[in-house]
């Protein structure tokens, strides 16, 4: 994973703010302080893969939806990986294309599956 780190252009750039005002007026989403700043964060990184861990119900999916957004805008493919089949079927009803992770990762290898 560490040679994607900072090696990408970012999905939205410097007007991620921007972005995030527009897709969460436009959506109706309301995002905390600590949503806002993970998902201006997100849209603006220069690394392949991101990860986030919170505990349950502090807004991932509702952040995630936002980013999701943005990256569809630009013409990006998205999609969520969850540990558990909940956390997969919130990913889903929230619009995001989803995939349980141990469907595509192997933990006999430590490498992804193809799919």
């Amino acid at each position: 994973m560490l040679n994607g780190q900072g090696q990408h252009a970012p999905i939205v750039g410097q007007d991620a703010r921007q972005t995030v005002d527009a897709i969460t007026e436009r959506q109706q989403l309301r995002l905390n302080d600590n949503q806002r700043t993970a998902v201006e964060q997100i849209l603006a990184s220069r690394d392949q893969v991101i990860g986030c861990k919170e505990a349950p119900g502090t807004g991932k999916t509702t952040a995630f939806q936002c980013c999701g957004k943005a990256a569809e805008k630009e013409g990006y493919e998205v999609r969520g990986f969850a540990p558990t089949t909940r956390a997969t079927k919130q990913l889903a009803e929230s619009g995001i294309q989803e995939r349980n992770l141990t469907e595509v990762h192997s933990p006999a290898t430590g490498s992804a599956r193809e799919s």
